[in-house]
């Protein structure tokens, strides 16, 4: 409501549009398998690449972890 300045109307075509979109994703196969888009297992690329979504803030904000000076320059060569 607050993005829409509480105006009603406004808020359901936004959710609408956003309900749309996303089906749409979903039709053309937007996500894709994490195998075949990342080429290996996902625990393989987290172990040489460690970052992630881990939930939400107090304020709703989703906290991201990232590490990037544990980063594995070699391994993600490999991959």
């Amino acid at each position: 409501l607050r993005a829409r300045k509480f105006k009603y109307d406004e808020v359901i075509a936004m959710i609408e549009e956003a309900t749309e979109v996303r089906s749409s994703a979903r039709e053309q196969d937007f996500y894709p398998d994490p195998v075949q888009a990342l080429g290996c297992e996902p625990s393989v690329f987290m172990a040489q690449y460690p970052q992630l979504y881990h939930g939400h803030a107090k304020n709703g904000c989703p906290v991201f972890i990232s590490k990037p000076g544990v980063l594995n320059v070699d391994g993600m060569e490999c991959i």
